[in-house]
């Protein structure tokens, strides 16, 4: 009984619409991927790495770091770990935005996603992930961010405001 319902929930599944508008998104999730990876490249071209230059004084500075883990230096080390589990999620990420209406949820999806395979392709081809704008606000050091990380934030922010005042439930339909 339990393996017929789960041959029917996957034909369910099968049955997502995709919206072909929403194809337009994941290119300008390829241009934000193409942002990161450049300002990567050019800070692992000219930049050793620790070497800090300033931007404007005690507020922002371009310092190169690297990260083997996670957000704020969590998950040292696990970088093929999170490589794994951020591969898989984008994958279900890319599905779930191509089946979304709503512009504002399919612009914030495609934002995370940029993200993610920023921050995959750091993990996935160099084992670590290269972060390098570096806030001091209040004198309170800010971790090492890159324009990935960014993305995920912002992306984030957008899809939670979508969630929390846009989004509304459809009733159930009787059948």
């Amino acid at each position: 009984m339990k393996k017929m319902e789960n041959v029917l929930e996957l034909r369910e599944f099968m049955k997502l619409k995709i919206y072909k508008k929403n194809i337009g998104w994941l290119l300008f999730s390829l241009i934000l991927i193409g942002v990161d990876q450049l300002s990567k490249w050019y800070i692992k071209a000219n930049y050793i790495y620790l070497e800090k230059s300033e931007v404007i004084s005690e507020f922002f500075y371009i310092t190169h770091h690297k990260n083997t883990g996670a957000a704020w230096g969590i998950f040292q080390d696990a970088t093929l770990v999170l490589a794994i589990i951020s591969g898989i999620v984008t994958i279900g990420l890319i599905v779930f935005m191509l089946t979304m209406e709503h512009k504002m949820a399919v612009i914030s999806l495609g934002i995370i996603i940029a993200g993610a395979i920023g921050n995959f392709i750091d993990r996935a081809f160099f084992m670590e992930v290269t972060d390098f704008l570096d806030f001091y606000i209040f004198s309170y050091d800010f971790p090492i961010f890159n324009i990935a990380d960014m993305c995920v934030v912002i992306g984030t922010i957008l899809l939670s405001i979508y969630v929390l005042f846009i989004f509304k439930e459809e009733p159930e339909k009787d059948e």
